[in-house]
């Protein structure tokens, strides 16, 4: 007579693991993957853009540089077939720097086409430097100034310096606070 057991596969005790951590890498290089075609779309010329001419410049939000917010603003810019910005519609970045980033974007004129065309443009604001004591308010040799940088025909930088911490002495030099 023959006897058989149920002979199944043990599970390991953190089998249940290995599958969680299955699907979290997988997840990870889906969002890499994503992650790179984006980067690459926004930096195509395959919405046909060879020229930009700006009317207006680009300007750091005030509030912005004093909150120190700094980040990149993805736009997504509709062009008529002579060149003109038609609308633009924010799709991310910091709110403070959306409108700045719109009314910038707004004023641009491309190279004329043969059909409208809706292209991504990123416009990135840059805070950098640490806040230094620079004398009285009078004094204006140490405020900074915005530096522009058009990486490509779709990509723009601006770069602002921190600034001056401006402090109050009275008639002995004490620092008033």
């Amino acid at each position: 007579m023959i006897l058989s057991a149920n002979i199944g596969r043990v599970a390991h005790p953190f089998a249940h693991l290995a599958k969680g951590w299955d699907i979290a890498r997988r997840g990870a290089a889906f969002l890499c993957m994503s992650l790179a075609l984006s980067a690459a779309y926004a930096q195509s010329a395959s919405c046909g853009l060879t020229s930009i001419q700006e009317s207006t410049p680009l300007n750091y939000p005030p509030i912005a540089k004093a909150a120190h917010v700094s980040g990149t603003v993805v736009l997504l810019a509709t062009f008529d077939l002579t060149g003109k910005v038609t609308s633009v519609k924010p799709v991310s970045g910091p709110l403070m720097l959306q409108g700045a980033a719109i009314d910038y974007v707004n004023h641009w004129e491309a190279n004329s086409s043969t059909g409208p065309r809706e292209c991504p443009v990123a416009v990135t604001f840059r805070v950098v430097g640490v806040a230094a004591e620079c004398g009285s308010k009078d004094d204006h040799s140490n405020i900074p100034v915005d530096s522009f940088q058009r990486i490509d025909v779709q990509h723009v930088v601006i770069t602002r310096g921190v600034g001056c911490i401006y402090t109050q002495a009275d008639a002995q030099g004490v620092v008033i606070p």
